[in-house]
């Protein structure tokens, strides 16, 4: 809802035809990402090296340009809730 209305807001300097991915920052894996693309997708590796940590393999990084949005949390802020 906050990336909707911040695109909402910021829509008069945008294209009306603009996308954006609306994602996590992090993966739902447990283990680095590159680590993930060494393992199944080695032939992609050379695409994937600048990944850090459990960063998302889909890219925000439009939506944080055009209106400033940022993923606020991970499904890791919730372990040991409960």
């Amino acid at each position: 809802a906050r990336a909707f209305r911040m695109c909402l807001e910021g829509a008069e300097e945008m294209s009306p035809h603009a996308v954006f991915y609306i994602n996590a920052a992090d993966t739902t894996a447990q283990e680095d990402s590159i680590e993930l693309v060494r393992k199944l997708r080695p032939e992609l590796l050379e695409k994937a090296i600048s990944l850090e940590g459990r960063q998302s393999f889909i890219s925000t990084a439009k939506a944080r340009r055009f209106f400033g949005w940022e993923a606020q949390y991970s499904w890791t802020d919730l372990l040991g809730q409960g």
